[in-house]
């Protein structure tokens, strides 16, 4: 059985795609109340369940101490309810990059993380839970998915489709020298799904990236071509985060498979 905490996200609606409707069953978590999981736990007859634990809060600032509070509040007590409940489950935790903190280059899973950002802390802090608890479990530091489709809300590719779609001439974004794994959605779950379904025992981490760094002005060139669209980028205008590094990317060892 697959279980899906979260039911609206980004990566969320992929998987549900991939698995196919009569593959998963899915449900939102909500702070303290595990009525709706207890239901399932009772109508499985022990059978053993895949839960990829997907929720978090996308509206909140990477740097806000509402991350260790969802952490803390939602998060854990979860996550410790389940592992009282079930006896055959393997927990899949969606982590991030951004636990890697200010690490330049190619990024492996054996380096030391000191994650400067609230979000980075808080999925580390999971990953150290599920260490000293679970036997089962394996934690994802995703870095950046994408579609040019359907763009993930708040990105940049979110900003230039709507600078498209309304017929703008110009669109301000960063200097685009910086180099980030970006990863096409439907890759990202393949990797999501293999990790999940296929027996690694012992290995508890994984990166989930494309291990080929791309500018992201060259992202950009890149949704124009695909938009048929002329349109100026005003590089420069927009600063660039200061807990992102300017260049950083999976190591392909800590992937589990990796685009040919």
């Amino acid at each position: 059985m697959n279980l899906i905490i979260g039911t609206s996200g980004f990566i969320s609606l992929e998987i549900m795609a991939q698995l196919g409707v009569s593959n998963f069953t899915s449900i939102s978590l909500r702070d303290n109340d595990f009525s709706d999981i207890e239901k399932i736990i009772q109508a499985n007859n022990s059978n053993h369940i895949t839960i990829y634990l997907a929720a978090w809060p996308t509206h909140i600032k990477y740097d806000d101490f509402g991350h260790i509070e969802y952490w803390l509040n939602v998060v854990q007590p979860f996550i410790s309810f389940i592992n009282e409940r079930l006896e055959k489950y393997t927990l899949i935790t969606f982590g991030t990059c951004l636990e890697y903190g200010l690490l330049e280059g190619e990024l492996s899973i054996d380096d030391i993380c000191v994650p400067c950002t609230k979000l980075g802390a808080a999925k580390l802090m999971m990953y150290k839970y599920c260490l000293d608890t679970i036997s089962d479990f394996r934690h994802l530091r995703i870095f950046y998915p994408y579609s040019f489709e359907n763009p993930r809300k708040g990105t940049f590719i979110h900003y230039l489709k709507r600078a498209v779609d309304n017929n703008e001439s110009e669109f301000d974004m960063s200097h685009g020298e910086q180099m980030r794994d970006f990863i096409e959605i439907k890759e990202c779950v393949k990797q999501i799904l293999d990790i999940a379904q296929k027996d690694t025992p012992g290995k508890k981490l994984y990166n989930v990236g494309s291990t080929f760094p791309i500018k992201v002005k060259d992202l950009a060139h890149r949704y124009l071509i695909y938009r048929d669209y002329k349109l100026k980028l005003n590089l420069g205008k927009i600063p660039i985060p200061w807990f992102e590094p300017n260049i950083f990317y999976s190591q392909k060892a800590s992937t589990f498979t990796s685009i040919s």
